[in-house]
């Protein structure tokens, strides 16, 4: 699954794991977002919709340059630098 992501104005291109949450996502698509920094390695949106990482595989470590979801904040996440989430998981 490939999404299309346009950032002020530039258009970038991802290989998304295909699992429930990218299905979800895709669903929705096209929607607009506003991100937001986070610390040093990410930018963030919640979503507008309510979606579930019940079934997917979690991870306590992110890697930069990837888009994950955590499900706490019901947040698409795109990472900047590597993240440890431990004790929480997020889904790649």
């Amino acid at each position: 699954m490939r999404f299309k992501i346009t950032i002020d104005g530039k258009v970038f291109h991802a290989n998304m794991v295909d699992n429930d949450i990218t299905k979800e996502i895709e669903k929705h698509l096209p929607f607009k977002a506003i991100y937001y920094r986070y610390t040093e390695h990410e930018y963030y949106t919640r979503l507008p919709f309510k979606t579930s990482d019940k079934n997917c595989k979690k991870e306590t470590f992110a890697r930069k340059n990837e888009i994950w979801y955590f499900g706490g904040w019901n947040a698409f996440i795109i990472l900047f630098g590597d993240c440890n989430t431990s004790p929480f998981g997020v889904v790649k």
